[in-house]
């Protein structure tokens, strides 16, 4: 079984849907091959949620996917990146991990930021080797504004780049 990660239920919510998923819980689904989890945003329930996750259950893999801001304008927003490992399926962008939602950053030019991936890497890597913990992040904004970043937003990037996500889970 492989783990499916997300921070927001309308990150999950056409793989849920994609995958038909059954409810177990509010924040935990299940497929044919796949545990589906919605741990909500930021450190606290990244953690809590997981460990709560890898004390009942056991993957081979785990994926963390979702929505990423960027600072770079050239980089555009829908646009799909692999941020712990290069793959054939995927471009690669590092990720940095805030406590708070990012607004504005001068350093870091070409980086993506989210507030969930390095806490999803240091539960994992408790439970699984480093090479099959896997980020994989859509660029959602710019960084300046989030206004447009609304439920149906997220979950129409989330659908336009499924296929690129699925391909990567599966390989």
């Amino acid at each position: 079984m492989k783990l499916l990660y997300f921070a927001l239920r309308s990150e999950a919510q056409y793989f849920i849907e994609k995958l038909k998923a059954k409810k177990i819980s509010s924040k935990l689904f299940i497929a044919e091959d796949y545990f589906i989890v919605i741990g909500g945003v930021g450190k606290e329930n990244t953690i809590k949620s997981l460990q709560e996750f890898f004390n009942s259950y056991k993957v081979s893999t785990a994926f963390n996917i979702g929505i990423a801001g960027t600072n770079d304008q050239k980089i555009a927003i829908g646009s799909c990146y692999t941020c712990t490992k290069h793959t054939p399926f995927l471009p690669f962008k590092p990720l940095y991990t805030s406590l708070k939602a990012v607004s504005q950053s001068k350093s870091l030019k070409s980086t993506l930021y989210d507030m969930e991936g390095a806490y999803f890497l240091q539960v994992c890597q408790k439970y699984l080797p480093l090479k099959q913990i896997h980020i994989i992040k859509v660029v959602s904004d710019h960084l300046h504004s989030h206004s447009h970043i609304t439920k149906a937003f997220v979950k129409e990037i989330m659908i336009q780049n499924y296929q690129k996500i699925i391909k990567v889970i599966n390989a």
